[in-house]
């Protein structure tokens, strides 16, 4: 049974979208001094293989990541998806957005200890929706992508429905570590909820 084990398994971070609603570059901003890609890199520190998504090409990746470039701009996540999928030199792609700095490796492995023949990919489940930027998916399902790009369909669910998805929901203990932040509010709440973290870690040392 092909397994997407570590080996068999490219991590590819996303940081190819617009970031509307943040207002600035979201794989660029910081926490604990260190911007949010590395420490999502970090993440996939027992991944053997790694490339990072862009819409263009970026300066802090080079000589770190090899950089995967969208075919067509403006796509979302899909676009970058479909060119993970096109790209990789093994039989599984795992996606990670770069605006989960709270991602651990613990999350990761527990998702590909999840696995189960017979499905084409594998997606987070947070309550009442999907996060699909975080997922397996096999590279048996990029035809299953390009037809939806062919069909105007950008939405990555369009894709999910198309072909057989599994739906993990993570332990409660790991929701903030799966959590996007997408707005300047989300990011300084997040900043906040840290340091107090940080602060009762230290007084209990």
């Amino acid at each position: 049974t092909l397994q997407p084990r570590l080996d068999a398994t490219t991590a590819v971070l996303l940081a190819g979208g617009q970031s509307s609603r943040m207002g600035t570059p979201k794989h660029r901003l910081t926490l604990d001094g260190f911007p949010f890609w590395e420490h999502t890199l970090y993440a996939l520190r027992s991944f053997p293989q790694a490339a990072v998504s862009v819409a263009e090409f970026q300066e802090e990746f080079a000589g770190r990541l090899s950089q995967w470039k969208d075919e067509q701009v403006g796509l979302g996540p899909i676009s970058g998806l479909e060119k993970a999928l096109m790209t990789a030199q093994t039989p599984f792609v795992l996606l990670v957005p770069c605006d989960t700095p709270f991602l651990c490796q613990d999350v990761l492995l527990y998702l590909m200890a999840q696995w189960e023949e017979g499905y084409d990919c594998l997606v987070v489940q947070e309550k009442a929706h999907l996060n699909p930027l975080i997922g397996i998916y096999s590279v048996r399902m990029l035809p299953a992508v390009q037809q939806a790009k062919q069909q105007g369909k950008r939405c990555m669910a369009a894709v999910l429905d198309a072909v057989r998805t599994k739906k993990v929901a993570i332990p409660s203990e790991w929701e903030d570590a799966v959590r996007n932040l997408n707005t300047p509010e989300e990011y300084e709440n997040a900043l906040c909820i840290h340091a107090r973290q940080q602060k009762r870690e230290e007084e209990e040392t």
